[in-house]
Parts: C-alpha cells; structure tokens; sequence
C-alpha cells in the first residue's frame, strides 16, 4: 500500500533571482535569470512525498488572491489532497524572496502572510484524517503554537510525527522533544543546541545524538553534500551523500524530509530512510526552483541503483 502522509504547513509563491553572489548593504547587484515557482516548505514537502509515490492530504492557507490559486493548481496537479486548504481573505499568500547564487548556495526571506491564519482551533476538525495516516510533516512556518498543537493532536492519533524546525527560530513549538522524527538541517541543529558550529563529521555526529536525548525518537540531521546523521536508540551513524553537480540547493532538505518519511512508512529503518532521502535531495539540487526539482519515484530508484 501506498503510504498515508498528511503534511500540515506552508504554501508560498517563491520569487527566485539567479545572482553571482549576495549582494552587500546598499549595493544593487545585476541577477542573470529570474524567475517563479511554486514554494513553501510544507507544500514542497507534499510535493515531494506525492512524486515518491505517497497518498498526500494537505492542511494549509492561502490568500483569496490569483497566487493563491496557482499554488493550489500546482498542488493538486501532482495528486495532493487540497481540500482541506483554507482560504483567507484578509491576508496575502505567502511569499519567498530567494536569491541563489552561482555556487548553488540561496539566501531567503519568507513573508508568511495567509499562513499564519491556520491556528490551534483549527486543527481539531482534521483529527481522523490523522487516525488514519502513516505520519505527519510538520514545519515551522507557521504559528509555533499551531505546530505544537499539530504534535498533540498527532501523537493522540497515533500517527508518526515528523519535524522539519526549519526556519531556525527562537521559540521552538513546546512539544518538539515528543516527535517521532526531528529532520533539522546544520543550522537549525547549532540553534537548538545553542552550538557556535557543527565543522567536523563528528561534531554533526555528536549533535544527532545529543538531539536524540533530548526527547525525540529518531533524528535525522541534514548535512547538504555531506549526507546526513542519525540517531536514535541504537546509537548515531553517518550516512553518505550522493555526489551531483549542485545548481540549486533551494528545497532539496524538503526533498530529503519527504524522502525519509515515505521510505519509513513504507518500512525502511531510520538508515536505509535516510539514504533514500539523501539521494532524494541530491536529485533535487540538480535542478532550478522549489517545487519543480522534487524527483520522481523512478529517478531516486535510478541514482540508489
């Protein structure tokens, strides 16, 4: 059977500049390609876990603009359930400005805009479509007490809960040391351990561990192209990259994320996951924009073999 993920997060319109560099205070750089995409950690995410093969529900908001129906138009187009997406005619959809550079590396500024009107109070009436999933992904941007909330009402259900702490911020939801999985990636991990740097294989490795006794079952530590770390009651291991010429590193641990998830559900252990994940990212570096890098099933199938 396919596996059963709801993702409840983001949806954004992504505003994409192709720059040489960043550019310094004050200095007005020339970009050599512009353009959009559809974007937001959770609906790149549901993208994602939907081209691997998943039956994907998705629990968001959007504002009651033409952006808004474009980016339910991409979701739907890949086979993600949107019927449970909120419309707000208050606020704006949510947008990202983001500027990769020639290396590959980006630099983003999020507006979160209509996300932030999925609240706690909503979430109760999306109780059973938890009862009946595999796992939950969860992010952070959105209100931090809707994700805490989203824990609560995922672990009564007994779904696997999946957290992605990303972006990086201050005020973690108050049950994230009660999740199934947490999927940071180096800077979010030196955030919440308060580290002023993960250098070393080992430090990443240590840090996946240290993560793990802090409450969550399982950690996953996204290393970029140097694979990943985790942990969880066996002990911590490293987990090989998968080596590609990188062009866009722009969602590729949203590929990564989804990737684990759905080879979890599926039955894999917390290793094999992440490899899969590993080469689901690896894949989605390779190409421009959020949501049109996430690989395909058969793609990812292709790099493991």
């Amino acid at each position: 059977m396919a596996a059963r993920i709801a993702v409840i997060g983001n949806i954004n319109c992504d505003f994409v500049f192709r720059v040489p560099r960043l550019p310094r205070p004050g200095e007005t750089l020339a970009g050599s390609a512009f353009f959009t995409a559809a974007g937001g950690k959770g609906a790149n995410q549901a993208v994602a876990a939907a081209r691997l093969g998943a039956q994907v529900s998705f629990v968001g908001c959007v504002g009651a603009d033409t952006t808004g129906a474009d980016m339910l138009s991409h979701l739907g187009a890949d086979g993600v359930d949107i019927s449970r997406v909120r419309t707000d005619p208050k606020e704006a959809t949510g947008s990202a400005l983001i500027m990769v550079q020639d290396s590959g590396e980006n630099s983003i500024v999020v507006a979160f805009g209509a996300n932030l009107a999925i609240g706690p109070e909503h979430l109760a009436e999306h109780r059973e479509l938890l009862q009946n999933c595999d796992a939950l992904m969860l992010q952070q941007e959105m209100r931090i007490e809707t994700v805490s909330e989203a824990i609560r009402i995922g672990k009564e259900a007994g779904c696997r809960v999946i957290l992605d702490p990303a972006p990086a911020r201050e005020d973690l939801p108050a049950a994230w040391r009660e999740v199934d999985v947490l999927s940071p990636n180096e800077t979010e991990a030196e955030s919440i351990l308060n580290s002023l740097g993960l250098d070393a294989p080992s430090d990443l490795e240590a840090a996946a561990a240290l993560l793990r006794r802090q409450g969550p079952k399982a950690v996953a530590l996204k290393a970029a192209a140097r694979g990943s770390f985790v942990a969880d009651g066996a002990g911590a291991v490293a987990v090989p990259s998968f080596p590609v010429e990188a062009v866009d590193s722009t969602a590729a641990g949203d590929a990564y994320t989804a990737g684990l998830a759905v080879a979890l559900c599926e039955g894999a252990s917390l290793v094999e996951a992440a490899r899969f994940g590993n080469a689901c990212g690896a894949l989605a570096a390779t190409r421009m924009g959020a949501q049109p890098s996430m690989p395909t099933r058969a793609e990812v199938e292709k790099l493991l073999a």
